[in-house]
């Protein structure tokens, strides 16, 4: 789903080519080519892979600790014992 964002969002940049204003056309090229170079190369064939290799230590975090007692006020020991 991410992945598919991306490419309609890089694609959109893509379109900026058709702007009679060349920074413009240079600037949504650069974007497309960044979003579709970290879309196949660093999501695909990086971080997947690292998932696979680091296997449970790459999710964070591990274990959710639990919330600590509520400690009472030394003001609510005293209205309870009213």
């Amino acid at each position: 789903m991410v992945i598919t964002a991306g490419f309609v969002f890089a694609f959109t940049m893509l379109a900026l080519l058709a702007s009679d204003v060349k920074n413009i056309g240079q600037a949504g090229s650069t974007i497309c080519l960044g979003l579709i170079f970290d879309m196949i190369i660093v999501r695909l064939f990086l971080v997947m892979p690292l998932a696979r290799v680091l296997g449970p230590w790459f999710w964070w975090p591990q274990r959710i600790p639990r919330r600590p007692e509520q400690i009472e006020t030394p003001r609510e020991r005293q209205e309870a014992a009213s």
